[in-house]
C-alpha cells in the first residue's frame, strides 16, 4: 500500500508491505545490511480511527543508480 503520493516531487518513497518481516528478510539477505528504513507511522483506516502501521521508507540518491534499484526490486519478488 502505497504512502507516498505518485506525483510526489521527492526520490523518499514510503509504503506498506503487506508482511514487514519477510520484506525486511528479503532485504537483509539479499543486501547484508540495512538499505531501508523500517519505520512506524500513524495511519487513519477506513473507520476515520487513527492506528500505528509499519512500513518501508526508502530514499533514493545521487549515489543509487538503476542497478541498485532494479536490485531493491528483485529483492522484494
Amino acid at each position: 500500500c502505497p504512502i507516498t503520493p505518485l506525483d510526489a516531487p521527492t526520490p523518499i518513497v514510503s509504503f506498506l508491505p503487506a508482511d514487514v518481516e519477510e520484506t525486511q528478510a528479503k532485504l537483509d539477505r539479499a543486501f547484508g545490511h540495512q538499505v531501508v528504513s523500517f519505520r512506524n507511522w500513524y495511519w487513519t483506516n477506513e473507520q476515520g480511527e487513527r492506528e500505528k502501521v509499519r512500513g518501508v521508507r526508502l530514499g533514493v540518491s545521487v549515489y543509487n543508480n538503476e542497478k541498485d534499484i532494479d536490485k531493491f526490486l528483485e529483492a522484494l519478488i
